[in-house]
């Protein structure tokens, strides 16, 4: 894309803020830093608590709605389901689930303790509030 106003890059939020009638006096422009605008994410995903649950119980009982996922994500499921219904249906039913961080990737981590044990979910939705991506790790047993 060109842009149609030509500006430095270390004044081009300001510049686009101004342009959108964002002024000075609504708001402090040099407050709304790259830094502020660009840092990382540190709070989960809306929703993201509720899709390690919901998606813990389907793939226990190994019926995955395909609909609330990514097309690559359901492809991904489709090859994986028997191993993922085993491993979830023996852990027993979810107790708990714990938001802890987001992950160097970007991605939601979570600790979720079922009856039988505990997973850590890495998990990304879409802007939808699809699955996009999913990795399960096993937790530590608890002494």
């Amino acid at each position: 894309m060109i842009p149609d106003v030509a500006v430095s890059s270390e004044n081009a939020l300001k510049v686009a803020l101004e342009r959108l009638g964002v002024s000075r006096a609504g708001v402090e422009i040099d407050a709304v830093s790259q830094s502020r605008v660009f840092a990382p994410r540190t709070t989960p995903q809306p929703g993201g608590e509720a899709t390690v649950r919901r998606v813990s119980e389907e793939l226990a009982r190994g019926e995955p709605n395909y609909d609330l996922l990514s097309p690559q994500m359901a492809n991904v499921r489709r090859q994986q389901l028997p191993a993922l219904k085993q491993r979830l249906s023996s852990l027993g039913p979810v107790q708990s689930v714990k938001f802890v961080e987001v992950g160097p990737s970007g991605g939601d981590v979570y600790e979720a303790q079922y009856a039988n044990g505990g997973l850590r979910w890495i998990i990304s939705l879409t802007s939808d509030g699809k699955l996009a991506n999913a990795g399960l790790q096993p937790l530590a047993s608890r002494p």
